[in-house]
């Protein structure tokens, strides 16, 4: 049945492109693999059960070294401080299978990834893998220029090479660039683009919503200049590893020409600040809410709409400096200050966390992108809840996930260490009760939990 698939596949494109469409399939063909990997997923009602979901990605075979470079969603978990979530795993994709192009199935393992330019990458688990694709990482791409791209469709087409031709349409992200082009998406995972020639160029994907199907009608594509040195260096994971990409610690939105004629400033191009968080370089430097900032290092910043401000994150995230001079704009004035880039805090992902298996709950460290979530202030001291057994004695009195733990037993917890001082001496002496007091959204509350390791 696949080779019919295959056949057909060829012979359409063959109808469209003459016959060198059917010679670039059988020479790439070998250079995109199979993944199937199990995710787990951290339920928010129980501890002891975490249930696993069986996943499907494709790759691209590269290099001498056996790696494998596909999509970033095969490890969905934040790693750096992005998007603020109280669910979710941080535990790496287990199991994880290739299956390449000569039908052989080879266990594999994850190596790291690199959430700015949304890509993975894995590593074949043999000895002598066979050769990947060699990107050409010369090639600059114009708006116009047409392209290939070569994927594999899903299991219901029985994983068949698929051949299309592309028109890059638009370029977002210029310090990484990001290029679009319009064409079929619903069976796209991750493909390989090449020129009219079938010379490798770089890779395509879609952005992904719930259950895998695509959130637009958009091919994006990575180019290997600007992969190079991801494809050189793959990232490496490391739990306790901090991001060594900088941020400045603002909210913000496009200054558009609008908000410019109703501040009387058509002449000011930039960023409007809407929130600056405590203790961030940001605050430290002296900006303040509705600045526009209107240079950052000497580089002008202009931005019409939202997707303009990716280049501006970019720039912050990759700057060369620790220190960068800030031109901005406030109240009719032109203004400037020295900011000291610091590097961006760890996500709740990375976050040291400690199961009280007795009491039937787990905590984590309070990170920046949980205070933001719930609106608190950065120096807030705790730790918050982040699993709850279902029908626990913790669950049963009332506990919930999301609470921010203060104390036990009169006692104030502002670290793990401070928790795990406490459960010692809980251990040791075996109360009947816990008390714990919590604060949920804005009241505070106390629990009193049953201790099951009670003396009777």
């Amino acid at each position: 049945m696949k080779r019919i698939l295959t056949l057909l596949i060829l012979i359409s494109s063959t109808l469209h492109a003459g016959n060198a469409w059917p010679g670039i399939v059988q020479q790439s063909r070998p250079y995109l693999v199979e993944i199937e990997y199990y995710e787990a997923m951290d339920s928010p009602e129980s501890l002891s059960k975490k249930r696993e979901v069986k996943r499907q990605l494709s790759g691209i075979l590269f290099g001498d070294e056996g790696l494998i470079i596909t999509h970033s969603s095969i490890f969905p978990a934040q790693l750096n401080f992005l998007n603020a979530s109280l669910y979710g795993s941080s535990e790496l994709p287990r199991d994880i299978t290739v299956r390449l192009a000569d039908g052989k199935t080879i266990p594999a393992t994850f190596v790291g990834k690199d959430d700015d330019y949304h890509v993975a990458f894995i590593r074949l688990d043999m000895k002598k893998p066979p050769r990947g694709v060699k990107f050409n990482t010369r090639y600059r791409p114009q708006i116009g220029d047409k392209l290939l791209l070569l994927h594999l469709l899903n299991s219901s087409y029985q994983n068949a090479p698929h051949l299309q031709e592309l028109r890059i349409n638009a370029v977002q992200q210029q310090l990484r660039p990001l290029y679009l082009a319009d064409g079929e998406t619903r069976a796209l995972s991750f493909g390989l683009v090449m020129n009219g020639k079938g010379v490798p160029l770089g890779v395509a994907y879609t952005r992904t919503g719930s259950m895998g199907t695509s959130a637009s009608g958009l091919i994006r594509m990575r180019m290997a200049s600007a992969l190079k040195e991801l494809l050189k260096n793959p990232p490496v994971y490391t739990r306790k590893k901090r991001d060594n990409k900088k941020w400045l610690g603002i909210t913000m939105q496009p200054f558009t020409r609008a908000m410019a004629r109703y501040y009387s400033a058509d002449s000011i191009n930039g960023i409007l600040i809407n929130t600056i968080m405590e203790g961030s370089p940001a605050q430290q430097a002296g900006l303040q809410i509705g600045d526009v900032i209107t240079s950052l290092g000497g580089i002008r910043v202009i931005a019409e709409k939202y997707e303009d401000m990716d280049d501006f994150r970019d720039r912050i995230r990759s700057f060369p400096r620790d220190s960068a001079e800030v031109r901005f704009w406030r109240e009719g004035s032109l203004l400037k200050a020295m900011v000291h880039l610091t590097a961006t805090p760890i996500s709740q992902f990375l976050a040291d966390s400690y199961e009280i298996k007795s009491l039937g709950f787990s905590v984590k460290a309070l990170t920046k992108d949980i205070l933001l979530a719930k609106n608190m202030d950065f120096d807030t001291h705790g730790v918050w809840i982040s699993q709850v057994e279902r029908a626990g004695s913790a669950d049963l009195s009332g506990l919930r996930i999301g609470d921010i733990l203060l104390k036990i037993n009169n006692t104030p917890i502002e670290t793990l260490d401070n928790l795990k001082k406490m459960m010692e001496t809980i251990d040791r002496e075996k109360p009947d009760y816990i008390s714990l007091f919590i604060r949920r959204g804005a009241e505070t509350q106390f629990i009193f939990i049953k201790n099951l390791t009670a003396r009777r």
